[in-house]
């Protein structure tokens, strides 16, 4: 980042100053030549005014300078420029020969004209050569040392933002951003000092984060183990004993869910098989098949690899089919197939008139399965046939080709 913004402000500071030079040459060029052009015309006004005053007969005009007194005595070529173009007062005649044309009322409706050649006299453009050689040289002199500044001052002007950005990068909780930065009167000792603030809220923030998560993992946990071990002593038989360990495993899998997303370590990420993710969480689930006589049916390609991260994915299938078990029909085979780069879960189910089981999660599983999705940045689809009921998972921003 930092070598573009040197670059852009070399760049600009390069340009500017080259646009300049060729702007001052320019000008440099236009003055001369309008000065050239109104010495040579006031040379011819001064000599009309001495005409006017003297018969021309007695009046000795300079060698270069010709008096006509109508159009019709002028040079050929020069006459025939002159009925093109009336208005004009300068002609070049085969770009060799250049007139300048003054015309005189005597009075009583008498004309004349005073031709003027000046080829002799064109300063400016006999030395247009050695001028532009000597331009070109103060041009190229100038480039250089506009570029050694303009190095200079893109550095220079780069220099606190790439300082700013490394004491950013090493940003701790124990450590501050430089003084160097922080005492600075501009607006980079401004943004600095922002930035200082900012960090350090954010550092509080992560730590009262990670204690209050360390915080609740052990407090929960503490009260669920005691629930746990107390359904162990409980009648089977009761009539309420299935959905009290159903709720009882489902808060243990809420609070492993929420806790696994909240830590970050869980937020980075690995190449993994496919294939492997999922047959660990059939295999977890071997009791509940089991309880339901279900099977599981896998077609999924050993050679698809994901990068995630494999707890959060782990759960997430976990969720996926562990509904899939509870919501489907008794000795059913559950299909996990991936095509087109999504994974599709399949069971068969009561038809949607006829059922009458309410959802043992109390909702909260299509919560989970939607925030453990949002960790991954992944998106679902869900499709009730009426008898079957399919769950599309699009794993095309977490696959490795």
């Amino acid at each position: 980042m930092f070598n573009n913004i040197t670059k852009k402000l070399f760049f600009i500071l390069f340009t500017m100053t080259f646009v300049f030079s060729l702007v001052y040459t320019a000008v440099i060029f236009l003055v001369a030549y309008v000065t050239e052009d109104s010495l040579l015309n006031r040379m011819l006004t001064l000599e009309a005014a001495n005409i006017t005053s003297e018969t021309p007969k007695n009046y000795a005009l300079p060698a270069y300078i010709k008096y006509y007194k109508n159009e019709s005595e002028l040079p050929t070529q020069l006459r025939k420029e002159l009925q093109q173009h009336p208005a004009e007062t300068e002609f070049f005649i085969d770009n060799s020969v250049h007139y300048h044309l003054k015309h005189i009322y005597h009075g009583n409706n008498r004309f004349g004209i005073l031709v003027a050649e000046v080829s002799n006299l064109l300063v400016v453009t006999t030395l247009a050569k050695e001028l532009t050689y000597f331009f070109v040289a103060v041009t190229l002199f100038m480039l250089i040392i506009a570029t050694f500044l303009a190095l200079i001052t893109a550095k220079y002007i780069a220099s606190p933002i790439k300082l700013l950005t490394n004491e950013v990068d090493n940003f701790t909780q124990d450590s501050d951003i430089s003084n160097r930065l922080l005492d600075r009167k501009d607006e980079v000792g401004f943004l600095a000092n922002k930035l200082n603030v900012t960090m350090n809220q954010i550092v509080f923030a992560l730590k009262r984060e990670r204690n209050f998560t360390s915080d609740i993992s052990h407090e929960l946990r503490t009260p669920l183990t005691y629930i746990n071990n107390y359904a162990v002593g409980l009648d089977p038989t009761h009539p309420g004993y299935n959905h009290f360990t159903q709720a009882i495993n489902e808060m243990n899998n809420i609070i492993s869910t929420l806790l696994a997303i909240a830590r970050q370590e869980n937020l980075s990420q690995q190449r993994v098989t496919l294939i492997s993710v999922i047959e660990q969480v059939v295999i977890s689930q071997h009791d509940n098949l089991i309880t339901n006589q279900n099977e599981i049916e896998l077609n999924v390609d050993n050679h698809i690899y994901v990068l995630a991260n494999q707890q959060l994915l782990t759960l997430l299938f976990r969720n996926v089919i562990e509904n899939a078990i509870f919501h489907g029909n008794k000795e059913q085979t559950i299909e996990l197939s991936f095509a087109d780069n999504k994974l599709t879960i399949t069971n068969q189910c009561i038809d949607l008139k006829q059922r009458k089981r309410v959802t043992h999660n109390f909702g909260h599983g299509t919560h989970l399965i939607e925030k453990l999705l949002d960790s991954q940045h992944l998106t679902y689809t869900k499709k009730d046939l009426g008898e079957s009921y399919i769950v599309e998972i699009d794993l095309d921003p977490i696959l490795v080709q």
